[in-house]
C-alpha cells in the first residue's frame, strides 16, 4: 500500500498536527524522520522494519549507519537523520535529568504519570541519585506483564555502580490504574532492600503509579519494608 492510500487521519504528519506528537507510535515518529519509503514499501512499512529489529526503543541509539543502511528503503542520508535525531534526544534527556530532583512521591507521580498512563504492560524504572539527591539517570530496566513487574537486582546494581549512585528509587506502573501494591510487589521490594544493604546500596522508596500513586515507604506501616 502506498502512503496516499492510507487514510489522511492515519498518516503520521497529519496525525501529529491534529493530535500532537505524544499520540504517535514509535513507528509513526520514525516514519516522519524517514520522510519517504521505497519503490515497493511506503514509509510506515520501512519504519516498521527498523522498529521490529529492536528489543526496546532505546536500542535505536546503538544501531550503526552500516546496520541501518542494510534495511531496504534506508540510505546513508536517512540513517544519518535517524542517528542525529537519537543523539539530540539523548542530549535533551541528559540535560533535563541533570537538573532533576524529586522532593517527594507526589513529584515522582507528576513526572511519570504522563509517560506511563497509556502503557499496557508494567515497566520498572529506577531513578538513580547522587549524594546530594540529584538525579544522575532514570533507567527503564525491565518490562513485565499486564499484572506483574520484574525486579532484577543484578541489573539494578550494575547500573548503580556504572553511575556511581549509592541511592535509588524504584518506580513501576499499574496499567489497571489501581496503584495498590500486590503481595508480590511488596515481597520483591523487601528482598531487593535486603540485597541492596549487603552491597552498600540503599533503596529509598518504591513508588507505584496508577491513576494515583502509592509510596511503599510512606504508606506501608504494618510491616517493615525498608
Amino acid at each position: 500500500m502506498i502512503l496516499k492510500e492510507v487514510p489522511m487521519c492515519e498518516r503520521p504528519r497529519e496525525k501529529l498536527l491534529q493530535e500532537g506528537s505524544e499520540k504517535l507510535s514509535n513507528i509513526e515518529l520514525l516514519a516522519i524522520l524517514l520522510r519517504t519509503g521505497c519503490k515497493d514499501e511506503n514509509v510506515l512499512e520501512v519504519a516498521k522494519k527498523v522498529i521490529y529489529l529492536l528489543e526496546d526503543i532505546t536500542d535505536l541509539s546503538s544501531l550503526t549507519i552500516q546496520e541501518l543502511t542494510k534495511i531496504k528503503g534506508i540510505g546513508e542520508s536517512k540513517a544519518i537523520t535517524i542517528l542525529a535525531s537519537v543523539e539530540l534526544g539523548k542530549r535533551i534527556s541528559e540535560h533535563k535529568q541533570n537538573k532533576l530532583t524529586f522532593a517527594n512521591p507526589k513529584e515522582i507521580f507528576e513526572y511519570f504519570y504522563p509517560r506511563v498512563k497509556d502503557l499496557k504492560q508494567e515497566h520498572l524504572y529506577v531513578i538513580y541519585l547522587d549524594l546530594k539527591g540529584k538525579v544522575t539517570a532514570i533507567k527503564n530496566l525491565t518490562i513485565g506483564t499486564i499484572s506483574s513487574t520484574l525486579i532484577d537486582a543484578n541489573l539494578i546494581f550494575k547500573w548503580a555502580y556504572k553511575l556511581s549512585s549509592t541511592n535509588f528509587i524504584l518506580v513501576h506502573n499499574h496499567p489497571s490504574g489501581d496503584a495498590t501494591p500486590s503481595i508480590a510487589d511488596i515481597k520483591l521490594t523487601i528482598d531487593l532492600v535486603k540485597k541492596s544493604k549487603i552491597v552498600n546500596l540503599e533503596v529509598l522508596d518504591h513508588v507505584i503509579i496508577g491513576d494515583e500513586y502509592f509510596s511503599m515507604r510512606k504508606n506501608i506501616k504494618d510491616i517493615k519494608v525498608f
